[in-house]
């Protein structure tokens, strides 16, 4: 009797040692699984996934982000700041709105709203476009003249635009002008103006308008 109670011990021993070994094996055959299978099927669809958003974003009429490291509670900071673009020229001031832009200043004032419009939506393409083929695209501030660069919706308020001089040429009839251009970045990431601080770092912009047409032709940075 106390033989067969030894040899039942020995068999349950054993037993207890296979499910171990079976346990193990198995543990082991899942990580292999996730390892060979699994993770690189992941991985696999998490990179086209990502692909497909940058693609996106690249197309027309895709609407840009504002910097992805700013909380909710910091955009609500902006939500605050006074996003008005007052204007003055030859004496006069007031908000520039699409709506006002050419009663007040013609196709200069429509000029600066896009400009602004531009800058805030992140629109490289609208953005270059504003810019004379005379325009020194090797400026390294000025990267994104050209349109071959893109930047992040920038977060402008406190914007004040003001005509400092103008001349017209009686020959050819171009008027060249001269404007004092300040603004503030909230929270400024120094991704579009790397060399102004989070208080404003002033621009003068000289502008040409020949035919309705009016471009950048020189841009003077951190202007006292």
């Amino acid at each position: 009797m106390k033989k067969n109670k030894k040899i039942t011990r020995k068999l349950t021993r054993k037993g207890k040692l296979l499910a171990l070994i079976l346990g193990v094996a198995a543990a082991l055959a899942i990580l292999l699984l996730l390892s060979e299978v699994i993770l690189p099927s992941v991985e696999k669809n998490v990179k086209e996934a990502a692909n497909t958003e940058n693609e996106a974003d690249g197309k027309e009429g895709e609407t840009k982000l504002f910097y992805s490291g700013l909380t909710p509670e910091q955009l609500e900071g902006y939500a605050e700041c006074d996003k008005n673009i007052f204007y003055s020229v030859n004496g006069m001031g007031g908000h520039l709105t699409a709506e006002n832009a050419v009663a007040l200043d013609g196709e200069r004032g429509l000029f600066w709203v896009r400009y602004i419009d531009a800058v805030m939506r992140g629109d490289e393409k609208a953005y270059s476009a504003l810019f004379s083929k005379k325009f020194d695209f090797s400026n390294p501030i000025e990267r994104y003249a050209s349109g071959e660069l893109d930047f992040p919706p920038q977060r402008l308020h406190n914007i004040k635009i003001e005509l400092w001089r103008e001349e017209t040429d009686p020959e050819t009839g171009v008027t060249e002008s001269v404007f004092y251009v300040e603004y503030n970045i909230y929270r400024n990431e120094g991704d579009f103006r790397a060399d102004m601080s989070y208080d404003t770092a002033p621009l003068a912009v000289t502008v040409t308008e020949a035919n309705g047409n009016v471009l950048i032709t020189e841009v003077d940075y951190r202007y006292n």
